[in-house]
């Protein structure tokens, strides 16, 4: 039995591959990063892994907004994005910010999603699968980046067939006196696939 929450990535990524990628390796993803996210299982590592910046492990640098890709050539992408969103210091947040990046505004933020769900939408096959890693951000405001990568990848051709949700498994700290939200302890991953295009005769 498959759950929709899980305290392990690798689990939700497995099972991710199991259900909707036939069992098959990831094929692309673009924010590799030095790919942490897979713990070195080579089964579930993408077969082509790339990002906007350089690192050691990666095939090649590329921009997920103008992706150097075939159209209709990746059977399946991840993409895990930023998904801070800040103009100023916030100290508890600028080691996070530091290492995965963050927006300077919600249009920056915006703009970036839309025009990369627009390049996958292009180079996915059809039936091919788009699994995104995104989290919600919550300060002085909140901000559902996971419900404005739902309604792009409902305005770029892509369905939602399945979201995950990833819950952190350690201590939290109990010592903020002036929360005004729910602590946040998870992260969502949405899965999406492109939708078969169908002419009149």
């Amino acid at each position: 039995m498959i759950l929709s929450t899980s305290y392990n990535e690798i689990e939700i990524l497995e099972n991710i591959k199991n259900l909707h990628c036939k069992k098959k390796r990831f094929h692309l993803d673009v924010t590799y990063s030095r790919g942490t996210i897979y713990k070195n299982r080579k089964e579930i590592e993408p077969r082509i892994k790339t990002d906007k910046n350089y690192f050691e492990n990666i095939d090649a640098q590329m921009n997920t907004k103008n992706l150097p890709i075939k159209s209709e050539s990746i059977e399946s992408i991840i993409y895990d994005p930023p998904f801070l969103c800040r103009t100023g210091k916030a100290i508890n947040r600028d080691k996070t910010a530091i290492r995965y990046g963050y927006y300077t505004s919600r249009t920056e933020q915006i703009e970036e999603y839309t025009r990369s769900i627009e390049e996958f939408s292009r180079v996915l096959k059809t039936s091919g699968v788009l699994i995104i890693k995104i989290g919600d951000m919550k300060g002085n405001e909140y901000i559902t980046s996971h419900v404005d990568m739902i309604n792009i990848i409902n305005e770029k051709g892509l369905t939602v067939i399945d979201i995950f949700i990833k819950v952190r498994n350690r201590n939290i700290n109990q010592t903020d006196r002036n929360q005004r939200v729910a602590k946040q302890n998870h992260t969502f991953f949405i899965v999406a696939k492109k939708k078969r295009k169908y002419t009149r005769r």
